[in-house]
């Protein structure tokens, strides 16, 4: 019985895997569409939690007399995590809704479309980690490296959640305006 079950999620997964190109250039497509004709492009991804994480510093910084230079690094790496697990949740919320003519036109595995908005805000989790990172560099003393060892275990719980949301608005239309 078990081993039946393991060969129908292989299967599923040797078959997402062989879409692999095409997930891949809508992640891209959908890179490209979020940043055409923007004056910063990328930099509006950095903006989100480097302005948090001014904002919070100072107030930790006056609140709790915590070193803001300390603080920041590790307030900016939370962030960061924070945003492309609540991104991932949300845009997995309606990636199938939103990828419908897709499904009509060819059967694909479902999974790859809450996958395409996970590493869709896995990229923007990336980048405002390696400018945590090259903080790091600059400062060494504060170990950061503990902190990004634990990425790949946020990155499947946030594709674990963005499939489990991706079914509920196919199934009630109201549940998007619930968050």
């Amino acid at each position: 019985m078990l081993t039946a079950c393991s060969r129908g999620v292989t299967s599923y997964l040797a078959e997402l895997w062989s879409y692999r190109y095409f997930w891949m250039n809508l992640v891209k497509a959908e890179l490209q569409r979020r940043y055409r004709r923007s004056l910063f492009g990328l930099g509006w991804s950095l903006f989100q939690p480097l302005s948090m994480t001014v904002v919070l510093g100072i107030v930790y910084h006056r609140l709790f007399d915590i070193s803001f230079w300390d603080f920041a690094p590790l307030l900016l790496c939370g962030l960061a995590f924070w945003t492309m697990v609540s991104q991932a949740i949300f845009r997995g919320c309606e990636s199938l809704v939103n990828s419908e003519s897709y499904i009509r036109q060819q059967p694909l595995p479902l999974a790859m479309f809450p996958l395409r908005s996970v590493l869709t805000s896995g990229f923007h989790f990336l980048v405002s980690l390696g400018l945590t990172l090259l903080r790091d560099e600059a400062w060494p003393e504060l170990e950061l490296r503990t902190v990004v060892l634990r990425v790949p275990t946020g990155l499947d719980t946030a594709q674990a959640l963005a499939r489990l949301r991706a079914a509920q608005p196919a199934l009630q239309a109201d549940f998007n305006h619930l968050y």
